[in-house]
């Protein structure tokens, strides 16, 4: 949120005057979320939920809340959410918390900035009375603060958007006092089964108003974020809970711990082949990971080997042993190696996978002392997979892998910041970890296929001070296929990042990156409510336009009719294709080259004007120059990823 003055009253002729506004704003203890409560219940009384017609204080005087406060409701609420969803199990302990009790998934992608860990209160007898209050009140702060961020904006969309969140203000009073009235009831199993179905209705518009938030941070309202708020539902199988749903898989967290994974299954299909199909897709995917992963160690182990040596030169009797038995590794060996890898985030099932594997003592010695090195060799690709043979979701095939806490690269970029050299500084170094990531698939002998920046997640971890850093990996597999050096195919992937001569090979992926880090650099240096940096005139426009929600090159490719670039519909694969096999080679593009010049001179010159950046004139031709490079038209031009990595690297150096 940016400068949200989250409880300042709905003014004029507001349809939430009268809402909640606001809830005392005090200096809350850090060291538990028992303490937050209990400080909000100095001023609420609990038994009631207050909606005052302005905002108060213990004085009785009006307060403005301040942006600090509304983010850390964003938090109290995703940690009470998770609290009552944590007491499932205590269901018989206290017959007013029903073992059905569930949470909002999409908590975990609201705020860049906060990881969200599973919290306990110290106290079960009050849990659920006060974990719903601060659930209900909380919705309250965060939904008027998103009321005031697009009331003065205008539009179809926004209106809606507007009535959406009227509605979900009314039903949340409405929900509360029926919860309220439920609690009154004598205890009963009907009393218990109302106590859990309020409840649910309550977190249920607690995930819509998530969404909410997440939407009126964009620049623009589009029309399948208004369906997507529209069709959210808690989707639930034991422990498990749905956060996102794709055409072949959907995506789960657990309940409770494990909040560093997420689990995929596939998509359920009425016939029964299609679900096995989707299996089938995400175990390809499975594959080709590990391949990439067991690739990559057979040809970075020996460089690691002699690095080994030069420092310890007593120990390279032991690594040359270690590098022969590498060098003759078969490729269910490696496979195992990866496994082994992959499984490091458990210290208990780490140890036991490389004790009981079929590794000699040397090599297993060799895992144990240098698991770190090992485990950055393709660190910039998600290759995290492990099948799950216990505790399927829906007895279906499982796999897990690591959460990316800082969401897609394309929803990051959009978020507003304040700092914007940080932020450049950040992003610069993002483009380097992209480029590193397709430079180690190209080494392993594969393509991506399908190269967009929502298939680039930013994880976060904090370092030794506490601080929380930020890398970005490169996902999603299903497209990915090995192809020899100098060979290519017809791109199947998605059409708006392909290669302008509509062929997947390394040199087309060359250009996809070209295209994936002016869209990563540009996001800064687009004006107010400005979409592109250069605006195709009337005749150059294309017939079929791209959705209202591309922005940037994404759009300019795909609305500029010199480009192939399109939708990724089918008859935008048709078009792709037969530019690929009916254009001639010598006479391809050039159209296309010139535009992406422009554009790329317009780019260049922004982040050379602007003092946050500071660019020498230097570097601003030596990125000019790259991002030209690669953006081509002739594919035997452009330099290799591997080059094209090198070049990065000096200018953001």
């Amino acid at each position: 949120m940016n400068n949200i003055e989250a409880n300042q009253p709905l003014r004029g002729s507001s349809p939430i005057e009268g809402s909640f506004q606001g809830v005392q704003e005090k200096k809350v203890k850090k060291e538990s979320l028992v303490d937050f409560l209990l400080c909000i219940k100095n001023v609420l009384n609990p038994a009631k939920v207050i909606h005052p017609k302005k905002p108060i204080t213990q004085t009785g005087k009006p307060v403005t809340h301040s942006q600090e406060f509304v983010e850390r409701s964003v938090k109290n609420l995703q940690k009470t959410e998770q609290m009552l969803a944590s007491h499932r199990k205590e269901g018989l302990k206290n017959p007013s918390i029903s073992k059905g009790v569930t949470f909002n998934p999409q908590v975990s992608v609201i705020k860049e900035d906060v990881i969200v860990k599973s919290t306990h209160l110290r106290s079960l007898r009050h849990a659920d009375e006060n974990g719903v209050e601060e659930v209900v009140n909380n919705n309250f702060v965060i939904l008027n603060a998103a009321y005031n961020k697009i009331s003065g904006r205008t539009g179809e969309n926004v209106n809606k958007l507007k009535s959406e969140i009227v509605k979900q203000l009314d039903s949340l009073n409405k929900l509360k006092k029926l919860y309220d009235q439920a609690l009154d009831m004598p205890q009963s199993k009907n009393r218990d089964q109302k106590i859990n179905q309020y409840l649910n209705k309550i977190l249920q518009i607690s995930g819509k108003t998530h969404i909410l938030l997440e939407v009126v941070e964009a620049d623009h309202v589009a029309d399948n974020a208004l369906k997507r708020i529209k069709e959210f539902k808690l989707d639930q199988k034991g422990e498990f809970l749905m956060i996102d749903k794709g055409a072949a898989k959907s995506v789960w967290i657990k309940l409770e711990g494990d909040d560093k994974a997420v689990y995929y299954s596939p998509v359920r299909n009425i016939f029964e082949k299609l679900t096995h199909a989707k299996e089938a897709e995400i175990k390809k995917e499975v594959d080709t990971a590990r391949n990439i992963q067991s690739n990559l160690l057979k040809k970075e182990i020996p460089k690691l080997i002699h690095q080994l040596a030069e420092g310890h030169p007593e120990s390279v009797p032991q690594l040359a042993s270690v590098l022969d038995k590498i060098q003759k590794a078969d490729t269910a060996t490696m496979n195992q190696l990866v496994q082994i890898l992959n499984s490091r985030f458990d210290p208990v099932a780490f140890n036991y996978s490389l004790n009981m594997s079929s590794f000699p003592d040397d090599l297993k010695e060799f895992v144990r002392n240098n698991l770190e090195q090992l485990a950055s060799i393709g660190g910039h690709l998600a290759l995290d997979y492990k099948g799950i043979d216990n505790n399927k979701i829906d007895d279906q095939y499982t796999v897990r892998t690591l959460k990316a806490e800082g969401r897609s690269l394309e929803k990051y970029i959009l978020r507003k910041v304040e700092d914007k050299k940080a932020s450049f500084q950040e992003t610069a170094r993002f483009g380097q970890e992209f480029l590193n990531g397709m430079a180690e698939m190209h080494a392993a002998g594969y393509v991506h296929g399908d190269m967009k920046l929502d298939n680039i997640l930013v994880y976060e971890n904090k370092n030794e001070s506490g601080v929380v850093e930020r890398h970005v990996k490169i996902s999603d597999f299903g497209k990915t296929r090995p192809i020899e050096e100098n060979a290519s195919e017809i791109h199947t992937g998605n059409n708006r990042y392909s290669a302008v001569e509509g062929k997947l090979s390394k040199k087309g992926e060359v250009y996809s990156s070209g295209l994936v880090l002016i869209r990563l650099l540009e996001q800064r240096v687009l004006g107010e409510g400005e979409d592109m940096l250069i605006q195709p005139s009337a005749n150059q426009l294309d017939v079929v336009q791209p959705k209202a929600n591309r922005s940037g090159i994404e759009k300019f490719v795909t609305s500029h009719k010199a480009f192939p670039h399109t939708e990724s519909t089918f008859a935008g694969k048709i078009r792709i294709a037969l530019r690929a096999l009916f254009t001639p080679v010598g006479k391809k593009n050039k159209k296309a080259e010139k535009e992406i010049q422009k554009y790329i001179d317009v780019l260049v010159s922004r982040l050379g004007a602007d003092p946050d950046y500071q660019m020498s004139a230097q570097k601003q031709e030596d990125l000019k120059k790259l991002l030209k490079d690669m953006t081509l038209s002739n594919p035997n031009k452009r330099p290799s990823l591997e080059d094209a990595l090198k070049k990065y690297e000096t200018i953001f150096s």
